[in-house]
């Protein structure tokens, strides 16, 4: 999600902000293998990330906002259970077995 750079803030004397991967990922790809091992929050988390297109952390007094609009690829193997439903309503699935 991103947060504080504590190197960076200990040098400067000021707080010095990172961006997470997701705020990386902006204009881009995220690729997540094995999306049916997602917790619930980070699935809930990347739902909002999505519908927003932004990245917000708050907490401890510092604010983060960042652009994050990405298109996600995501594998998972059926044998280790299926994606979330709410998942699978609101992302196109593309499902077939090698070879």
């Amino acid at each position: 999600m991103g947060g504080l750079d504590l190197q960076a803030t200990l040098q400067r004397g000021r707080l010095v902000t990172q961006p997470g991967l997701l705020a990386r990922a902006h204009g881009g790809i995220v690729f997540v293998e094995g999306v049916n091992l997602l917790s619930e929050a980070a699935t809930n988390l990347l739902f909002s990330v999505m519908d927003t297109g932004m990245v917000r952390v708050e907490r401890e007094g510092l604010s983060l906002h960042a652009a994050a609009q990405f298109s996600l690829i995501g594998t998972y193997d059926p044998a280790e259970g299926q994606p979330r439903r709410h998942l699978l309503d609101r992302v196109g699935l593309i499902s077939g077995l090698p070879g």
